[in-house]
């Protein structure tokens, strides 16, 4: 690696987590028709280009939200299932923790 690079990655994963960011507060907020790519990049405060560069376009951007959400499910599964306990202590820990993950 040659140096700054690790900056430079760095700084890229840090502008991407800026647009998932402002994108999911904007989502959250309006909903996902009432955002648009403007108000996006305001708030994350970088330029349209930036966007179309890591998502492609809005619904890029969207999905990329729903594979990070449904990763951290599947991940909550299956850390469950190695769970020790009865089954209902089982369901009422992955209750427990699916609400700290949606939180």
């Amino acid at each position: 690696m040659k140096k700054g690079e690790t900056k430079e990655l760095s700084s890229k994963d840090s502008v991407r987590q800026r647009l998932l960011g402002a994108a999911t507060d904007l989502f959250a907020r309006k909903g996902y028709a009432a955002t648009t790519v403007r108000e996006i990049v305001d708030s994350a405060r970088v330029t349209k280009p930036v966007l179309y560069y890591y998502f492609q376009n809005k619904e890029g951007i969207y999905l990329e939200l729903m594979r990070q959400t449904f990763s951290n499910v599947d991940y909550l599964v299956d850390f469950s299932r190695g769970e020790k306990g009865s089954s209902r202590e089982k369901l009422l820990a992955f209750c427990d923790q699916a609400f700290s993950l949606f939180l």
